[in-house]
């Protein structure tokens, strides 16, 4: 029986995670916007901005990943100290089953609402210069959205994904179920941008629906939700000795 655990993500799952993010992704279109088809450079170029470690974008944040426990006890006793290698050509990292990028806001405010604005020729993996406009007209329309409502302290899931060979075994639901319980200590509301696909998993976990959009430029459809997850509880009781 596979014994799944969340654990967080080290310098040597990057490779892997990234090449797990694009097959999860591969028929998103608003992530081919964000990183482009599934390339080597295109890899190297996600990998890249995931590593760069600017606090200014990189803050407060916090990767996840799922993975079978079993599989680190084998890998482990399989190496035998001498730095044995695993199926995946990753040392003794286990298979990288799903992973969630959380962020943690606990002093934002409005004076942190600015938009960042982007420019078409940032877009490199992009080849069209006509699909680089439409990509910068999508993303300002989330970012205008998530300014109107997000205005306080709180948590962010940014993203979450799962191995197409692992999903609908509960991995993406673990991911979301641990952001709810941080939301409960935290005391703080937890947002999340889904899409269509995804909507499903964290209207069944409780979230609430604040914003859908619907853009249609061109030969791009791209429709997705703004949902928050609420903590009923704003403080926590004190047991007396």
């Amino acid at each position: 029986m596979v014994r799944l655990v969340i654990t967080r993500v080290t310098d040597a799952d990057w490779d892997q995670l990234v090449e797990v993010q694009f097959k999860a992704f591969a028929s998103e279109q608003f992530c081919q916007f964000v990183n482009g088809k599934d390339t080597p450079l295109n890899r190297e170029r996600c990998k890249k901005k995931y590593t760069c470690h600017e606090p200014e974008f990189w803050g407060g944040a916090l990767w996840l990943k799922v993975i079978d426990a079993d599989e680190v006890l084998s890998s482990h006793a399989k190496s035998n100290g001498n730095g044995g290698v695993n199926g995946n050509g990753n040392g003794i990292s286990p298979t990288i089953l799903g992973a969630a990028l959380y962020r943690l806001n606990p002093n934002y405010s409005a004076e942190d609402l600015k938009r960042t604005d982007l420019e078409p020729e940032s877009f490199k993996w992009l080849d069209d210069p006509e699909e680089r406009r439409i990509a910068v007209t999508v993303i300002h329309d989330v970012m205008d959205r998530k300014m109107r409502f997000i205005k306080e302290p709180h948590i962010q899931l940014s993203i979450l994904f799962v191995s197409p060979e692992h999903q609908h075994k509960g991995i993406g639901g673990s991911l979301v179920n641990w952001g709810i319980q941080l939301s409960k200590q935290m005391m703080l509301p937890l947002w999340v941008e889904s899409s269509t696909a995804a909507y499903s998993l964290y209207k069944h976990h409780g979230f609430k629906e604040q914003i859908r959009s619907k853009v249609i430029i061109g030969p791009w459809d791209i429709e997705y939700s703004i949902l928050k997850w609420e903590p009923e509880q704003k403080h926590q009781p004190v047991k007396s000795k």
